[in-house]
């Protein structure tokens, strides 16, 4: 006589097997998602949503954003200037919605070539894809060489003059492509210490100057309101073919400041795990971090 069959598996293992079979069957349809376009299946997903948020606030760059606009704001509106980005990061939360609605349709690398063919057609889309890939080309070498030029000397305390300097900038680019063809997962690693480490410094940033400022008597309330030199009857006005009332006219400059980079995710969603809700939250994350940290980033240097 055979006695009744017990499953002997431990709670703990069969978690494990229906978390092996979960991410079984979001690989699967993942690879489904990216062969409907035509394409098969070759990277490995190993880019989580955290990694996916640190690429698009990386490429973002809200310290970049807000030192390169800050003396945009003093020059042409004063310090009130500083709430026309206010109105900027209410506008490209819109925008980032509609970037989101295609990377969750469209969840395949190269978003430029790939938006653009799919909602028009290919020869749109390879226009695209070349301007991209000139933009980010060029992008790319500036950024190390500002590094290799003013960084790299005050660190290591050494005199460049432009023949080291473009030697350095090409060993800094031969290091970063080393590291992109070793490992993503390494380079989403790395990349997301430096998005934390800038997240703690701009933040420790605001507070000190906030309270050390209050501290030392040093607040000018009156700088959030102050219309600077460009104040007028004229400051608000939308002018006509020729002018433009300065806070208008530092709404197109604003736009410089938070418009590029949170799209940055949509450009390996096929090496992202669950691209397609992974990938628009980290856009909507990344505008909001952005929008949000620049802003009072600002309101303290202005203060």
């Amino acid at each position: 006589m055979v006695g009744p069959e017990f499953d002997t598996t431990s709670p703990a293992d069969a978690q494990a097997a229906v978390g092996v079979s979960a991410a079984t069957a979001s690989d699967a349809a993942e690879a489904a998602a990216v062969e409907k376009f035509g394409y098969k299946q070759e990277f490995e997903r190993v880019i989580g949503g955290f990694a996916s948020f640190a690429l698009s606030f990386s490429n973002a760059s809200v310290t970049t954003g807000t030192f390169l606009a800050i003396a945009g704001i003093f020059a042409i509106a004063g310090g009130a200037g500083v709430w026309v980005f206010l109105v900027n990061a209410v506008l490209m939360l819109f925008v980032g919605l509609v970037y989101a609605t295609l990377a969750a349709r469209f969840p395949l690398a190269g978003l430029e070539y790939q938006w653009g063919t799919r909602l028009t057609n290919p020869w749109i889309g390879s226009m695209l894809g070349w301007l991209a890939l000139g933009v980010v080309t060029v992008s790319t070498v500036a950024v190390d060489y500002v590094l290799a030029a003013t960084v790299l000397p005050a660190l290591f305390a050494y005199t460049s003059g432009s023949g080291l300097t473009v030697t350095m900038t090409v060993i800094i680019l031969v290091g970063q492509c080393a590291l992109l063809v070793l490992s993503t997962r390494l380079t989403s690693a790395v990349n997301a210490v430096v998005v934390i480490s800038e997240l703690v410094l701009v933040v420790g940033l605001v507070v000190l100057l906030v309270v050390v400022g209050g501290i030392r008597g040093m607040w000018v309330p009156h700088n959030l309101i102050s219309e600077g030199a460009a104040t007028g009857p004229g400051y608000f006005s939308l002018g006509g073919l020729s002018t433009v009332g300065a806070f208008w006219l530092l709404i197109s400059i604003s736009f410089f400041s938070i418009s590029d980079g949170f799209q940055g995710c949509a450009n390996v969603a096929e090496e992202t795990k669950d691209a397609q809700r992974v990938v628009p939250r980290a856009m909507m994350q990344t505008l909001i971090y952005t929008a949000g940290i620049q802003m009072l980033l600002m309101i303290a240097l202005i203060l």
